[in-house]
């Protein structure tokens, strides 16, 4: 009795200690939080208007976070994380969608909502990452390359197919030579995360900590837009969409 009670002391104490060490999530002010400044202020003033606008017409929330590093984070696993703080999309009709950019990793998630998953097809997503995002980002222009995912992403929940690439539209016959790289490396950290998932779930429920690891590389912008605020609805995520990196 004696021993099994020290095993779930010692449990206990470890998943504590990663908590205490685990990357947290910043506070949702804008829909582009740029931790990482990638994007010049003029640019994220206009798009936080942009997607602002979005959401006020649809409903549809599409929020960008860049940051500096994942700190060891695995990056399907983070991204859920921030997508379940956030709640991107409304209650009713989970309309969210999350894209998150890590720089030292070079990698990038797209999150979609339950709602949006038949629009925003994990294909679709694996298309906007390899052929719109990906080849931007290898050449240093990172603000080009999320402005043109946003303008794909937008086109596709908005069925506006002039503002999607035709490498978006076209099926996945279209990938870069280097499309199948990423997507194995993908799939390596999504079957690693479920096995971790799986294994923590044998061994118990982990116990929260409210000392997560301050989020201090860069002090984030702020461009409040004309006084409007913006904060998700309480939208919910599955696990839709792709990974990818650069």
């Amino acid at each position: 009795m004696k021993k099994n009670k020290l095993c779930v002391l010692v449990l206990l104490f470890g998943f504590t200690i990663n908590s205490l060490f685990s990357l947290s999530v910043p506070n949702l002010t804008n829909p582009i939080v740029d931790n990482a400044n990638l994007i010049s202020d003029g640019v994220e003033i206009n798009l936080n208007n942009q997607l602002m606008d979005l959401s006020d017409s649809t409903g549809t929330q599409l929020a960008i976070l860049t940051i500096p590093s994942l700190e060891g984070e695995v990056l399907e696993s983070y991204s859920m994380k921030v997508a379940d703080s956030w709640k991107l999309g409304t209650a009713e009709k989970d309309n969210g969608v999350l894209l998150l950019i890590a720089l030292e990793e070079r990698s990038i998630r797209i999150e979609v909502g339950y709602g949006l998953e038949g629009i925003l097809t994990d294909t679709k997503c694996g298309l906007i990452i390899r052929n719109v995002i990906a080849p931007e980002f290898r050449n240093g222009n990172y603000q080009a390359g999320i402005v043109n995912a946003i303008n794909n992403i937008v086109g596709l929940v908005k069925n506006d197919e002039t503002l999607v690439s035709k490498r978006v539209l076209s099926d996945s016959s279209g990938m870069d030579p280097g499309g199948f790289i990423f997507a194995g490396i993908a799939l390596l950290y999504g079957f690693i995360f479920v096995m971790a998932i799986i294994s923590s779930r044998k061994r118990g429920p982990r116990t929260g900590s409210s000392g997560s690891r301050p989020y201090v590389h860069h002090i984030p912008r702020n461009f409040p837009s004309g006084g409007r605020t913006f904060s998700g609805g309480g939208g919910g995520f599955g696990g839709g969409g792709a990974s990818g990196g650069w």
